[in-house]
């Protein structure tokens, strides 16, 4: 499997169950979970999670999990107001 770790700026107004919920919604039928790995409270408060993604039938590559986490997830993310942190 591959994992991928985003950083996020967090959104006092989203809370953590839709950024979760959007998540798994757009994270296509590899992603097996999505764990919190780091919290930031600071002037930018932000979240980094940890996206696991898996197949029981082929080996992933990180170009393919790539075009999900940009394609789909952050810009489902950034409709919301949660922002990439960069």
């Amino acid at each position: 499997g591959l994992d991928i770790h985003p950083t996020h700026i967090r959104n006092p107004d989203v809370p953590y169950s839709k950024v979760e919920e959007i998540i798994k919604d757009n994270g296509g039928q590899y992603l097996n979970t999505v764990t919190v790995t780091d919290t930031y409270d600071g002037l930018i408060s932000s979240i980094t999670l940890r996206l696991a993604f898996s197949s029981p039938e082929k080996t992933l590559s990180m170009t393919e999990i790539q075009e999900v986490v940009f394609g789909t997830i952050v810009p489902e993310l950034e409709k919301s107001g949660v922002l990439l942190k960069m």
